[in-house]
């Protein structure tokens, strides 16, 4: 290539073209007339060379002799502030103009085609408040629509790609795939899942650009499908460009910036000749953009590619939030008539304190036979109000956690709602959970003593009369009705209490395993019957069996140990956590005379966790978990020889919370994160073809959906579902499946009877922290990489146009220059002394020529 050698080096017109310098090109070409105004002040100055005539002059001889001394200093500083007179009405036609530089122009006229990739941050924080009462969305919507019209007034050929965050996660399979656990630990936090990237979101640049073209070509597919606009050419006139995605809302996800870029990289990389742009809107909170390494790695290679990547601020303000965190049932009996205690935890997400918050309790009833689908109400069931719990104070980032009670009168799937003042985000405002209510819990009890004692402890601290009401009914059988039973019958009992059994046949055992694994809940109280050796070698069987540990003796308490003190300490397992939270120690009247020692080294099995501890500090009780269900084992009998546990006050919450917990296991969720798929599953052969599903309205008003019903190869078991995917030919429908709340799934059989099914959604609370990260801290994050941060107000101002800030160029020389001109010409003119005294001012017409 042919150029100047500079420097050792050879530097060409492309060089100069590349740093846009060598020639100049303008939007406005007739403008560019103008430039023959810079002969104007030329003109001027011919002009007033004509004004002066030459007269001798016998004072003018000095002036003269000076004048020739200072000629050429004179002379410069009229040729430079005539050149600067017609350098400012050049800058001023090319600003008029628009000037360009002459790579943009020449990928202009080259055919060169500028693509706009805009990813929209559509997660429900962008649903907060700002200054102005404008939402963050609302201001990304109003960026989004600045742009295009940026983009229109642009020569050359443009196309827009917009991908909303949401879209991009579906097309991943991204979204949650299953159903959150059925009941959680009452310690535990609720629903704070969040959407974690998929296995394909690690990919980098390089592996998507070495994929077969057929993968590439697919993923490009996804792009397309779940694009609101993708690849359009922006019209003259954009204004009905965005209308559909005007009416759009933020969803209720939680989502990162991760998954809408792997879905445009093959895009890019697939089209090396366009001119490809990246905007990112959103409201930058510090959790999606603190820890940007990821997000980083794949930006890199994108920048080094030459394409441009700008981060629009749509937020300007933190906001006041407060977030529902949990709303979760206890593990205890769901029983009609029986009290149910339930937990809600507030987080405060900002930096004050927030005094005497009042969280809102509702509970909604559906009777079974009473109810029928009604999308004009906000719940189908009787809504009750509870009374409202009322936190005085919660710390700046702390979260409180409040216990309420409720009852339930009838059978059924009942709710429990919770509402927060309104405040910068109504969001997480709102919580849901669902119970399924029965007539009773049933136990199973299985009684190894041959006068059925341990059963008649059971029954008489659990069933005392018929004015109290547990929610407990049981069962006696010996073991041989294990042996014999089927599996399914088995699964009718939510728990299966095996009381000091000496032994058990291998297909008794084998069945209790199978309905461990199933979610079922296992007893098993230790006593004088108990058989050390089978119990190893046939419950235990090194680890695998239902007895969780290795038995090693029967040990004999003292009385001299018994006379020390209270002999058993509670932890904080759901089980006894009542007890363990009390000012002093409950257990001080117990007395364990007899008890099994463990073998230390099994308790350090995984799932192992001790509910109680007894004499010497030795576990007394042992929850474990294998499988979907839990095995409590309680290490002494009933018996007057083995403890007095069986007339002890303690025993009853004993009893009563190890059996609402054991039966917790087997129960439906009650909740799941928002974009899990709907589905209703119904055994009955007579249920008609179509099925209804009630889903959240934006409005108040519920959408109704009728669905077929799908049916296995049997016929026996319909089920009702809602996939949650980008298949969904009606994308309204698709939005109201991704709001929060409760959703309704009714089935009719033949008779006319419904059944119903209701499923929760609830949003991520850590979506919630609105917690943003400074422009400068984000350019930290992403050092390296081609970044440019603007508020969405400047988006619309020409934030896409590189003419803009060669304009903003232009006019700051023009001023500059323009300051420069009067300095220049105050110098080279003449300039008379001020008069400082009356003697030496001069007389009418009495000047130097008289």
């Amino acid at each position: 290539m042919s150029g100047w050698p500079i420097g050792g080096q050879r530097l060409s017109l492309g060089w100069f073209a590349s740093y846009h310098v060598v020639d100049m090109q303008f939007l406005y070409s007739p403008l560019t007339w103008g430039f023959l105004l810079v002969g104007v002040p030329i003109l001027v100055h011919l002009i007033n060379l004509l004004r002066y005539r030459r007269q001798r002059w016998a004072a003018m001889e000095f002036l003269l002799e000076s004048y020739r001394r200072n000629r050429r200093w004179v002379l410069l500083k009229q040729w430079l502030l005539l050149m600067s007179r017609m350098l400012a009405m050049m800058l001023l036609v090319m600003l008029l103009a628009k000037w360009v530089s002459s790579a943009q122009w020449l990928s202009w006229l080259g055919g060169k085609t500028t693509h706009h990739y805009v990813l929209l941050d559509d997660s429900y924080s962008m649903g907060s408040l700002q200054l102005q009462g404008e939402t963050a969305y609302q201001r990304a919507l109003k960026a989004l629509a600045g742009l295009t019209r940026d983009i229109a007034n642009q020569p050359g050929e443009h196309q827009i790609t917009l991908l909303r965050w949401s879209r991009a996660a579906l097309a991943l399979g991204q979204m949650p795939a299953t159903e959150a656990r059925p009941q959680n630990d009452s310690n535990q936090i609720a629903g704070d899942q969040s959407v974690a990237p998929s296995g394909n979101a690690a990919r980098s640049l390089e592996t998507i650009v070495a994929q077969p073209p057929t993968e590439v070509s697919a993923v490009i597919g996804q792009m397309n499908l779940a694009a609101d606009l993708s690849a359009q050419t922006v019209p003259g006139d954009p204004s009905r460009l965005l209308d559909r995605l005007t009416a759009t809302e933020p969803t209720a996800l939680q989502l990162a910036p991760e998954s809408a870029i792997e879905l445009i990289e093959p895009a890019i990389t697939a089209q090396p000749d366009e001119l490809s742009i990246v905007y990112f809107l959103t409201d930058l909170r510090r959790s999606q953009f603190a820890d940007a390494q990821s997000l980083r790695r794949r930006l890199l290679p994108l920048s080094q590619r030459g394409v441009a990547i700008h981060v629009v601020d749509c937020a300007d303000s933190m906001g006041e939030n407060l977030s529902l965190v949990s709303l979760v049932p206890e593990q205890e009996v769901w029983a009609i008539g029986v009290p149910l205690m339930a937990q809600v935890v507030v987080r405060n997400q900002t930096s004050q304190p927030a005094k005497n918050v009042v969280v809102k309790i509702r509970q909604v009833s559906y009777r079974h036979g009473d109810v029928a689908p009604s999308a004009d109400q906000e719940y189908s069931g009787v809504t009750l109000e509870l009374p409202p719990v009322v936190i005085e104070s919660i710390g700046p980032g702390q979260s409180v956690t409040r216990q309420f009670q409720v009852v339930f009168p009838t059978a059924g799937q009942h709710i429990i709602e919770a509402t927060l003042p309104d405040d910068a985000l109504a969001a997480d405002n709102r919580r849901h959970c669902v119970l399924d209510i029965h007539q009773s819990q049933r136990v199973l009890l299985i009684d190894g003593d041959a006068l059925r004692s341990n059963a008649f402890y059971f029954q008489s601290v659990i069933q005392p009369g018929e004015r109290l009401q547990t929610g407990i009914s049981f069962d006696q059988f010996d073991a041989s009705f294990l042996r014999d039973a089927a599996a399914e019958r088995l699964l009718e009992y939510d728990v299966i209490a095996l009381l000091d059994i000496p032994r058990l046949d291998p297909q008794a055992i084998s069945k209790l395993e199978e309905y461990r694994d199933a979610g079922g809940g296992v007893l098993i109280m230790c006593g004088p019957n108990t058989n050390l050796q089978f119990a190893n070698e046939q419950l235990y069987r090194g680890g695998e069996g239902l007895l969780p540990v290795q038995l090693q003796s029967i040990e004999e308490v003292p009385e001299v140990v018994s006379s020390r003190g209270p002999q058993v300490v509670a932890t904080e397992h759901p089980i006894l956590s009542p007890l363990s939270k009390l000012s002093s120690n409950p257990f001080f009247a117990l007395r364990i005379r007899r008890y099994l020692r463990t073998l230390p080294a099994t308790l350090q099995s995984p799932g192992l966790e001790v509910v109680a501890f007894g004499p010497d500090l030795g576990p007394l009780v042992i929850d474990s978990t294998r499988g979907a269900g839990h095995v409590v084992t309680i290490l002494t009998g009933m018996s007057s020889e083995w403890s007095t546990w069986a007339q002890d006050p303690t025993f009853v919450v004993m009893a009563l919370r190890s059996l609402g917990y054991l039966g917790s296991f087997r129960r439906p969720p009650t909740e799941a994160p928002v974009g899990t798929e709907l589905k209703m599953v119904v055994v009955d052969s007579t249920i008609l073809p179509q099925g209804d599903i009630l889903l959240p309205g934006s409005s108040g008003r519920r959408i109704r959906l009728q669905r077929p019903i799908e049916w296995n190869a049997e016929q026996t078991v319909a089920q009702l579902t809602l996939p949650i995917d980008l298949q969904v030919s009606d994308r309204n429908l698709l939005d109201a499946a991704l709001r929060p709340g409760v959703i309704e799934s009714w089935m009719t059989a033949s008779d006319g009877s419904l059944r119903l099914h209701n499923q929760v959604r609830n949003v991520a609370p850590e979506e919630g922290d609105l917690e943003r990260i400074g422009h400068q801290e984000l350019a930290r994050q992403f050092a390296g990489v081609n970044l440019k941060i603007r508020d969405s107000g400047a988006l619309s101002s020409g934030l896409n146009s590189r003419e803009t800030s060669q304009s903003s160029l232009l006019l700051f020389l023009l001023v500059a220059l323009l300051l420069a001109e009067q300095m220049l010409a105050y110098s080279a003119s003449y300039h008379a002394r001020p008069v400082r005294s009356a003697k030496l001012q001069m007389l009418p017409n009495q000047g130097v020529g008289q």
